[in-house]
């Protein structure tokens, strides 16, 4: 799939969403399938933790299955984070950044349309 399409897909995705972990789940899923590897976690942003020792980034990290793997963070409004953590074949690039910054512009809209289903934790 090539950058622009992906990047609309995810809007797609999110647009269609009722709720932040549908929208979540529908990205991740296209992540994964697209790169190799993704796992979102949502945090609270006033939450005062280091990311790296979360254990399921931890986890990740140690990992051998992908030989790159990085750990990104967007916020989301003023009320939580998105952790995605992307494992693949390939070096990062640019675009990495630019789809980290798009899925925590997709998934902010989607809490916006929705401030009462904020919810932390793991996703999918």
């Amino acid at each position: 799939m090539k950058e622009r399409e992906f990047l609309r897909e995810v809007g797609r995705i999110a647009r269609e969403s009722s709720h932040l972990y549908e929208a979540v789940s529908g990205i991740q899923l296209l992540v994964s399938r697209e790169i190799g590897l993704a796992t979102f976690l949502i945090r609270p942003s006033d939450e005062n933790h280091a990311v790296f020792r979360d254990p399921i980034v931890t986890e990740f990290l140690e990992s051998k299955e992908f030989p790159f793997r990085g750990v990104y963070k967007a916020h989301l409004g003023s009320s939580a984070v998105v952790i995605i953590c992307i494992g693949s074949w390939g070096a990062p690039c640019e675009f990495t950044h630019q789809l980290v910054d798009r899925i925590g512009h997709e998934l902010s809209r989607v809490l916006e349309r929705n401030p009462s289903q904020t919810q932390h934790g793991e996703a999918a």
